[in-house]
This record gives structure tokens, C-alpha cells and sequence, in this order.
């Protein structure tokens, strides 16, 4: 870090410098069409078989976190550390059970960091 410089972290800044393409981002693809189908396909993808999803009364959706399988409990550990970090570690919110998903189905996932 250099007190006074700004560096933009942000698909509009890096993708000209180094020549890259903004492909299509298959999970946000995956999100903006969400159905109860793909929230099964979620759960069976991601948690052992008797798990059930707790609701909160604002009507978010969390499971355990020990009801992952263990390559999931894997991915999970990555994302709190570095792309979307948590307080908590007893819960996985929907949105999360959503991003890991889509990294464990190899997806494409645009980071971009806003400005």
C-alpha cells in the first residue's frame, strides 16, 4: 500500500491493461432466474440428504454449516477468507449456498469490485 495512491480494482480498469474479455457470468445468469427447482438442485448439490433450510421471520433462508458435504465445507472455508467473508460461522446464508454452488460448478463469476 502507498499513502495517496487509488487503485481501482474493477473489471473496467484491469481488463484493458491486461487484454481481457468480460465473458458472460453464468452465476449471476443462474441467480437472476432462481426457482424453486434450482434451489432443490442446490440443496441436493451441496448438503448431505436430511438437511433442512431454516427461515428467518424477514424470510432469508440459512442451513448449517456442518450440513455440507465435505468439498463444499472445503469451498466454503475459501470464500469466507477471501471473496465474500461472514461474522459468523455456524450458518451459510442462501446468498452464499448460491455463489458456492456456482464455484463448485465451475461457473463463471464475475468479481468485479464496484467503485
Amino acid at each position: 500500500m502507498i499513502p495517496g495512491v487509488c487503485v481501482r480494482f474493477n473489471e473496467g480498469y484491469f481488463n484493458p491493461l491486461f487484454d481481457l474479455v468480460c465473458e458472460e457470468d453464468e452465476h449471476e445468469k443462474f441467480i437472476n432466474s432462481i426457482t424453486m427447482a434450482k434451489r432443490n438442485k442446490i440443496s441436493t448439490d451441496l448438503f448431505e440428504s436430511s438437511t433442512t433450510w431454516t427461515m428467518s421471520p424477514k424470510g432469508s433462508r440459512s442451513v448449517k454449516r456442518v450440513a455440507l458435504k465435505s468439498q463444499a465445507r472445503g469451498w466454503n472455508h475459501f470464500l469466507k477468507a477471501s471473496l465474500m467473508s461472514t461474522t459468523h460461522n455456524k450458518i451459510v446464508s442462501e446468498e452464499r449456498m448460491e455463489l458456492l454452488h456456482s464455484v463448485i460448478m465451475g461457473w463463471k463469476i464475475n468479481c468485479n469490485i464496484p467503485n
